[in-house]
Formats: structure tokens, C-alpha cells, sequence
């Protein structure tokens, strides 16, 4: 059975041992099956590397506050790239401000 799009609410645990790997092979899958993964996640830097596009939500009632598409391509983002770490920046900075807003 075939399926548009695969959906996880599960995201790869902070501490986990073998979390970089886990992170690739997901991207690889979804790559190879060239379908379309929803991930709901809290960290920034799992949203900066598994997603190509980025939407922040706003706190509650919650509402589309930003959408980001990734500049990196899937297999090529690493953590330690100048480019990751500025993209990531990016989604920091707009997730600060809600914060800000919020106070």
C-alpha cells in the first residue's frame, strides 16, 4: 500500500545515542521514497536538519507565524556547517521574537 505522505508526531530523542544517524537515515527514506514527512518537533536544530520547509507557530490560539524553505539540501545539511548554523540562527531569531511578543 502506498501512502501520500508519512506523518510523525515522534521526534528523534535529544539524548539518544545514535541521533545523527537516525536523522540521516530518515532524510535518506524519505528521499528515496520521495514522499512527503510531517514532523512536529520543539528543537530548532532537529526542524533546521530534517525539514525543508519550516512553519513556526505562534502560542495559543496558534496561527501560521512564519514559514522558512531550507536553503541546505536533504543529504548535504551538517550542524557544524556555516550555512546550518545561520539557517538555524534565522529560525531562533523568529521563534524569540513570538517569545518576546508573548511577555
Amino acid at each position: 500500500m502506498e501512502y501520500p505522505a508519512i506523518v510523525s508526531r515522534w521526534a528523534i530523542a535529544i539524548h539518544s545515542p545514535g541521533r545523527p544517524a537516525k536523522r540521516e537515515d530518515t532524510l535518506e527514506i524519505c528521499a528515496r521514497l520521495k514522499q512527503t514527512a510531517l514532523l512536529v518537533t520543539h528543537d530548532v536544530e532537529e526542524a533546521a536538519f530534517m525539514g525543508d520547509r519550516i512553519v513556526i507557530f505562534s502560542p495559543r490560539p496558534a496561527h501560521i507565524a512564519d514559514i522558512f524553505d531550507n536553503p541546505l539540501p536533504p543529504l548535504e545539511r551538517d550542524v557544524d556547517d556555516t550555512r546550518f548554523i545561520q539557517f538555524k540562527k534565522k529560525l531562533l531569531q523568529s521563534v524569540m521574537r513570538l517569545v518576546k511578543e508573548e511577555v
